[in-house]
């Protein structure tokens, strides 16, 4: 599924109910099930970004290569409400009329 990834995210749920048919029906009749996933999967268009970018987040993460959270999106009761800056600045899209922001996010 890692290799389908981005290619094709709706593949997940119907992988995963041929996962949950093969479960309570049982072999020998799970192989029907198990079979179509497996040649969907296989013929499926395959992309692997989803992959290769939470690598290179998580290799940024242990090489120390982060910045500071904005305040807009940290929790604004984490440390006290009476924290300045932290969450009240954070625009919520849907609210505004123009249903977009342009904001500084990371």
């Amino acid at each position: 599924m890692e290799d389908v990834g981005l290619a094709y995210p709706q593949i997940i749920p119907i992988v995963k109910a041929a996962v949950d048919i093969a479960n309570a029906v049982g072999l020998p009749e799970a192989r029907l099930a198990l079979a179509d996933a497996v040649v969907l999967v296989a013929t499926s268009p395959k992309s692997n970004s989803a992959h290769d970018a939470i690598n290179a987040a998580i290799a940024d993460v242990q090489a120390g290569r982060t910045g500071p959270i904005p305040r807009q999106l940290q929790n604004k009761h984490y440390d006290g409400e009476d924290a300045p800056g932290k969450g009240p600045e954070l625009q919520v899209r849907p609210r505004l009329p123009q249903h977009w922001v342009e904001q500084q996010y990371l």
